[in-house]
């Protein structure tokens, strides 16, 4: 096995590779740290440098999301190789880049290309129903 975890206190654990004893996950809970080896064991396609951010329960959303609202829109963040629907392409969302902001009246913040939720929509969407389901 190429990385470890050892505790380091009461249910808090550092995740340690074993070739050269670096540790890459420091002081965390013990959850966390099991995730992250699964995320290395798995080769997660991010440095492992930004392994903690990767877990973060807010990586990857811009500054100033609200996460109670982020929770009721399920508004989620896609993982780097997925594409099709998001943010980005999405009829709601004005501006582009580091800019953009979605003006649904449930969601009114800022997002990123990387974020999608349940309230996506283009129209160009065709529903055989007609219009789009209400959360």
């Amino acid at each position: 096995m190429p990385w470890e975890l050892q505790s380091v206190g009461k249910n808090r654990y550092n995740v340690v590779k074993q070739s050269d004893g670096k540790v890459v996950g420091h002081n965390l809970p013990k959850k966390r740290a099991s995730a992250m080896m699964s995320a290395l064991y798995a080769n997660v396609k991010e440095p492992i440098k930004n392994a903690l951010a990767f877990f973060s329960s807010t990586a990857g959303y811009p500054k100033g999301v609200d996460m109670k609202v982020a929770k009721k829109v399920d508004l989620i963040v896609l993982p780097r190789a997925v594409e099709g629907t998001n943010c980005g392409n999405c009829k709601w969302v004005d501006g582009t880049g580091s800019k953009m902001n979605c003006d649904n009246p449930e969601v009114k913040q800022p997002v990123t290309d990387r974020l999608c939720c349940a309230l996506w929509d283009r129209s160009d969407i065709k529903r055989p129903w007609g219009k789009q389901a209400k959360l």
